[in-house]
């Protein structure tokens, strides 16, 4: 433990670090877009500061959105009060209306914004240097602050308007504060450490769940401070923390007076209630809900994030999907996303620390107990969603992993030589990743390149890359492309007319998206963010992945480890999978588009033709659709039979007619084109010589068919031959899969048709009492019963 102040070159050595951490942060920042929560978190505090209105992104505390927005509000950044967006309290299209349509510099605000943030960022290394000199002296503090200044993770997200490292900077703070008063038993340090869990609570919800650790850390006993006197701490602490949070939502909600409890406001939501909870979280749940708060939105984003939590979040993890997190999923995010030689030096320091007995000394509890609560409510939690809300626990580590080299302790000389290769290893791997540190991962999965097989969303892919997957298609030659994006920053300022692929656009109608022609000659670009392609918020109808035509297509060029740039235009694969997605959404022209390039580059593509005749035919453009057909060089049996609707539709039978007998040419041994041929023929009065030889070969060539049967039947019935056509529907319904209400119901047809109106009525009426009649059949009966 140091008790002389720092030496100069101690203090230009932190300046230093400190000064690299900024400049690596500042100059990344710049070429990122706002990440996905970025862009409702700016434009809320922009919001915050000159309406001192309340109602946007109501699921976090005030205070780094205040700040953000005061520093974007100096930018030159305007909130506005008149659009459907802020009647309804609709965060993100307010945030896309105020960055992107209602001021013209939307990368200075963003900026702006974020500065702040770095500062931040900047004042926690420093409080971490202080308070590890104190704490284990110079050279511990020294390490200490070089794994913070060149932690990718840190650098990641020191740099965004989110509450993750100004949550970290409180914890920490109120952490020293309570060392302090441990070891010098002031109520000094006490009333900071209560302020700086006041100022949590204001940061970000989540804060309350740290009680224990403050708890625990009060009434661990010291030379200095016996235990009767941490009780004394403890009540302090209890009142001071509770009042100043108090004072602190009353003053940074614009000094509200509306008394508000969580349950007054109703205790259930995302359709989970206290009773959902396991007893564990629903305690501190119940007693949070009956405290009174000033402001009735603080109240309301408490419970909204309570729950949220209890309700669990969508996860990719190691390539499997879930809508709530695996308990252990903090624990994949810590190995994957914390650089090894990081990890390196907290296990080497947790084993010397078992070796020579250390762990219960008492200024260690101020490490170890954070770190474990941070890291507990992590795994208690349903949500997963990574590395970001283990940032509280990260600082403790770094100071755990300085603790051999503190002073008055001489580490053996390997140690030290291994603590340079690990810093020095450290700092290569940070500078060399630069400016991409979000989708950073350590070597263990395989680098930056290897993440996306672990872990998504804001471990990985955030929608921070827009810009750049722009610039690199316009240094192609594109003006347009198709973009299957996933973020809030506004595609529609990046100089590229883009085609939306879903779910790319939370509000379609609104946006301007182009639909590209089919040109077959032409390049076609597809920007994938990388979390839309592992399926963690939009999956298939049957919950599998949704782009799995792009499993074995290699992208051209991946912008930032988050957005893939395939070229598909000459892909007809592609072209019909992303048919597929365009017909799940209704987006007519798009779908069209696709499959007619989809046919260009593959004429003989059967099931792309089918599917836009069948298109063509939900338009009404059945001329079109017959064409189509028609043109195809390779009908199969299924397009043959769909025109030949499509003819009959059109009225036009005798081309009906000529369309099945051309295609039992080409497909002389289909029983299903002669079977529909002999249907076709009793129906319009036709040829029954040739119906009845048609559909006696369709049954030499299948006679476990029941339908062909029913078909004979039918026919016969057209003759006047009605014991043959009972004969055909006794042998029909005894075949397997024959025993259908349809088929039945023929048996009544020929009943009528013989004279037996009784015999008819009651097969009728047996068919109507099925189970498997359809609605359609059960209507032509009623139909045909009441005309009677």
């Amino acid at each position: 433990m140091s008790r002389r102040g720092p030496s100069l070159g101690e203090r230009l050595l932190a300046l230093v670090l400190l000064v690299v951490f900024a400049a690596l942060a500042i100059t990344s920042l710049r070429v990122k877009n706002p990440t996905f929560d970025e862009t409702a978190h700016l434009a809320a505090g922009i919001s915050y500061v000159q309406l001192d209105d309340y109602r946007m992104n109501p699921e976090h505390p005030v205070l780094p959105k205040r700040i953000a927005g005061a520093a974007a509000t100096a930018r030159g950044a305007r909130a506005h009060d008149d659009s459907p967006a802020w009647e309804s309290g609709e965060q993100w299209d307010y945030a896309r209306e105020l960055l992107y349509e209602r001021n013209d510099d939307w990368r200075g605000i963003v900026n702006a914004g974020r500065m702040p943030m770095v500062f931040l960022g900047v004042l926690l290394g420093a409080v971490l240097w202080v308070w590890t000199r104190s704490l284990a002296g110079p050279v511990s503090a020294g390490i200490a602050l070089a794994l913070y200044a060149f932690s990718p993770t840190f650098l990641a997200h020191t740099r965004l308007v989110t509450t993750d490292v100004p949550l970290a900077l409180t914890v920490v703070a109120a952490s020293a504060c309570l060392w302090q008063a441990w070891r010098t038993d002031r109520l000094g340090w006490t009333l900071a450490a209560a302020f700086c869990v006041g100022l949590s609570m204001v940061t970000k919800f989540s804060a309350f769940s740290y009680a224990p650790a403050w708890a625990v850390l009060l009434l661990v006993p010291s030379a200095a401070r016996p235990f009767g006197r941490g009780l004394v701490h403890l009540g302090v602490f209890v009142v001071a923390a509770f009042l100043l949070t108090e004072a602190l939502v009353f003053v940074s909600y614009g000094f509200a007076m509306d008394w508000t409890t969580i349950r007054s406001l109703g205790m259930t939501d995302r359709g989970v209630s206290p009773e959902d909870m396991a007893f564990f979280r629903r305690i501190p749940f119940e007693i949070m809900a009956s405290i009174p708060w000033p402001s009735a939105d603080f109240a309301e984003g408490m419970k909204t994030i309570i729950l949220y939590t209890e309700a669990g979040h969508p996860v990719f993890l190691n390539g499997m999907r879930a809508d709530q997190g695996w308990w252990w999923a903090p624990l994949v995010a810590l190995g994957l996303k914390a650089p090894l030689p990081f990890l390196l030096l907290v296990a080497v320091s947790v084993g010397l620390l078992v070796r020579h007995r250390e762990l219960r000394r008492g200024d260690l509890w101020f490490v170890v107990v954070p770190a474990l609560l941070v890291l507990g409510t992590n795994l208690a939690a349903k949500l997963g969603i990574g590395v970001r809300h283990l940032l509280p626990m990260f600082p403790f580590l770094m100071i755990l992993a300085a603790w051999p080299f503190r002073a008055g302790f001489r580490p053996a000389g390997g140690l030290a030589v291994l603590a340079a290769l690990a810093l020095g290893w450290q700092a290569v791997g940070t500078v060399r990743a630069h400016p991409h540190y979000l989708p950073w991962f350590n070597e263990v999965a395989g680098g930056p390149s290897g993440g996306a097989r672990y872990l998504g969303d804001s471990n990985l892919d955030w929608g921070q890359d827009l810009s750049a997957a722009a610039a690199w298609l316009r240094e192609r030659g594109a003006e347009q492309a198709v973009l299957c994006y996933f973020g809030t920053a506004s595609p529609f300022v990046e100089g590229i007319e883009w085609q939306v692929l879903p779910p790319a656009s939370r509000a379609r109608n609104r946006d301007p998206w182009t639909v590209m022609t089919p040109d077959i000659e032409s390049e076609q670009w597809l920007a994938m963010s990388v979390t839309n392609l592992q399926g963690i918020y939009y999956r298939s109808p049957d919950g599998g992945e949704a782009y799995p035509w792009l499993a074995d297509v290699k992208p051209e060029h991946t912008v930032g480890g988050t957005i893939h740039l395939y070229e598909i235009g000459h892909n007809a694969d592609v072209q019909y999978g992303m048919a597929g997605i365009y017909r799940r959404h209704g987006l007519v022209e798009e779908e069209e588009a696709s499959l007619r390039r989809a046919l260009k580059q593959r004429e003989f593509f059967a099931d792309a033709r089918m599917q836009l005749t069948a298109l063509l035919e939900r338009q009404g453009r059945i001329r079109d659709a017959v064409d189509l057909i028609i043109r195809s060089p390779n009908p199969e049996v299924e397009e043959i039979l769909q025109v030949h609707e499509l003819h009959k539709q059109l009225g036009e039978l005798d081309l009906a007619q000529q369309v099945l007998e051309r295609g039992m040419v080409g497909y002389p041994g289909s029983g299903e084109l002669k079977n529909q041929l002999a249907w076709f023929l009793q129906e319009h009065d036709g040829d029954l010589g040739l119906a009845l030889e048609v559909i006696d070969a369709a049954i030499v060539w299948d006679p476990s068919d029941p339908y062909y049967r029913d078909t004979r039947a039918m026919v016969h019935m057209k003759r006047g031959d009605f014991a043959e056509a009972m004969a055909d529907l006794d042998a029909a319904v005894a075949l397997p899969g024959g025993d259908l209400a349809e088929i039945h119901w023929h048996r009544a047809l020929i009943h009528d048709a013989a004279g037996r109106s009784y015999d008819a009525e009651q097969a009728a009426d047996a068919v109507l009492a099925r189970r498997d009649v359809t609605d359609s059949l059960y209507e032509e009966i009623g139909e045909w019963l009441a005309s009677r």
